[in-house]
């Protein structure tokens, strides 16, 4: 029954963080919001909203940044960037809730929303990063400037 309730309030709040957002989300097209949220539903599916979101400002940042390419395809599909796209992981269908969250996230990253202060680099926690600029997500997932 507990469970039930959790459920039902869970979806609540989630409904609630999507249709807030808007329909279309600052100057980037759909299809760049599309593949974003394709790339961050492939590298973290399982991390939490905030890593999402500071993924997905990676990717926005590096669009803006010379030297990473000016789309998301370019930054997306750069070899050294995301291991979705080196496994493949990020031609795989994602799940329909993980999808909308990753889609959630990118909407929140392309209207502003940046937990890592302007990152351009993205990684785990065994790339020996101690200092510098990090922003330090959950499961080990590190973000930094310079």
């Amino acid at each position: 029954m507990w469970k039930n309730r959790y459920k039902s309030a869970l979806a609540a709040v989630f409904s609630a963080v999507l249709f807030s957002l808007p329909a279309q989300a600052s100057s980037y097209s759909e299809q760049t919001l599309y593949l974003t949220a394709q790339a961050v539903a492939s590298e973290c599916p399982e991390a939490s909203f905030g890593v999402q979101i500071a993924l997905a400002a990676v990717i926005f940042n590096r669009m803006e940044t010379p030297g990473f390419g000016d789309t998301a395809a370019q930054v997306i599909w750069a070899s050294d960037f995301l291991t979705c796209t080196a496994t493949g992981r990020i031609a795989l269908p994602a799940e329909e809730k993980t999808f909308a969250q990753a889609m959630a996230a990118v909407r929140y990253a392309a209207e502003g929303m940046d937990p890592t202060g302007g990152a351009v680099w993205y990684g785990g926690g065994d790339t020996g990063r101690t200092s510098g600029s990090v922003w330090y997500g959950d499961r080990g997932y590190l973000f930094w400037g310079d």
